[in-house]
């Protein structure tokens, strides 16, 4: 599967903004590494197509290497990045 990173467009789509696939769009580079805060920066995820767009897959549980539900929430819970969900 074809991944990348992509930026969350704070406020974000309600509900749960951080791991609603449209609060995303695709970053077309590798992000500097931030940390920090409790708001997400970028994310590493598969890549779906939501209305001709391309979005974030965030899966509860995935295989390893792309980001997950529970990854989001906790770096959000301790404001640290994590490998796949920069948080500044």
């Amino acid at each position: 599967m074809a991944c990348a990173w992509f930026k969350f467009n704070p406020p974000g789509v309600p509900p749960n903004p951080a791991t609603n696939p449209l609060s995303y769009t695709i970053f077309l580079s590798t992000p500097r590494f931030v940390t920090g805060s409790p708001t997400v920066a970028y994310i590493y995820a598969t890549i779906q197509i939501i209305s001709g767009v391309q979005r974030p897959v965030i899966p509860a549980v995935s295989p390893k290497g792309y980001v997950t539900v529970s990854e989001i929430n906790t770096a959000i819970l301790t404001q640290t990045s994590s490998v796949n969900c920069y948080v500044s």
